[in-house]
């Protein structure tokens, strides 16, 4: 996963850890932790975080499958 290419469309969008945490229906630390290891974020938020985002199917594949 590429957190870094993740971070860049959050901000490019003006979407914050927090409005992320609050749509996937977490709380904002779990969040935190799912960001420092990557690999427990699920296929099912992914696919939430790139609809949240508004991500094309291409941008999605660069930065969940990296």
């Amino acid at each position: 996963m590429n957190m870094a290419l993740l971070e860049k469309e959050m901000k490019n969008r003006k979407v914050s850890n927090f409005e992320i945490a609050r749509q996937l229906g977490i709380n904002i630390s779990t969040w935190c932790r799912k960001k420092n290891r990557p690999e427990k974020i699920s296929i099912g938020e992914a696919e939430k975080i790139t609809k949240i985002l508004s991500l094309s199917p291409e941008m999605a594949r660069e930065i969940f499958l990296a």
